[in-house]
């Protein structure tokens, strides 16, 4: 099941949630000074619908969250990954940060496989920030039109995708030393 977030990111102005408050626009595209609305974030709803949506559908369905460019961490206790359009790889590979699956739509053969080279630079991206291109399809539905050129290159990295399945992003203890230098010229 692959659902849209996109609509989180507006506010109910008929309800008050006790915590949004909204400065609406005016026509010409500035806000209004001084005027403000008590407001229900339609992101509380969308994460309290998409529990009940868990619940119903149980553990071993696959939910995917449809990341038009609005996503976060606190809606994503109830999905196992993203499939998110558009070009948000750093963003759609944070999502990913515990472990779950997260696919980004490539959106022309012209982004990632023109040449040899450009398809490992895009390739080589993708698997350093966990973030699973997606393969052409027939039908090429939110992806590229598979062939005979571009296929054997997704297959060249298809084992490597496959070793992130279950990856784990573990914490590293750093200590950096910083020196600094300062020169001063007196005039």
């Amino acid at each position: 099941m692959n659902l849209e977030s996109w609509y989180a990111r507006f506010y109910n102005l008929g309800r008050d949630d006790g915590v949004s408050f909204v400065t609406p626009n005016n026509k010409k595209g500035g806000s209004r000074q001084g005027i403000g609305f008590k407001a229900s974030s339609m992101k509380k709803s969308y994460i309290e619908a998409i529990g009940a949506i868990r619940t119903a559908l149980g553990k071993e369905r696959v939910m995917l969250m449809n990341s038009l460019g609005y996503s976060s961490i606190s809606m994503m206790g109830d999905y196992d990954g993203t499939f998110s359009e558009g070009q948000g790889q750093n963003a759609v590979g944070l999502l990913g940060i515990g472990g779950m699956v997260n696919i980004l739509w490539t959106t022309s053969a012209n982004e990632c496989c023109q040449t040899e080279e450009m398809t490992d630079a895009y390739m080589q991206t993708r698997i350093y920030l966990g973030v699973y291109p997606m393969a052409p399809l027939p039908a090429a539905d939110h992806c590229i039109v598979a062939n005979s050129t571009i296929e054997p290159w997704y297959e060249n990295y298809g084992g490597i995708f496959r070793a992130l399945q279950g990856k784990e992003q573990r914490p590293i203890n750093l200590t950096l030393t910083l020196t600094l230098t300062l020169t001063l010229t007196l005039i």
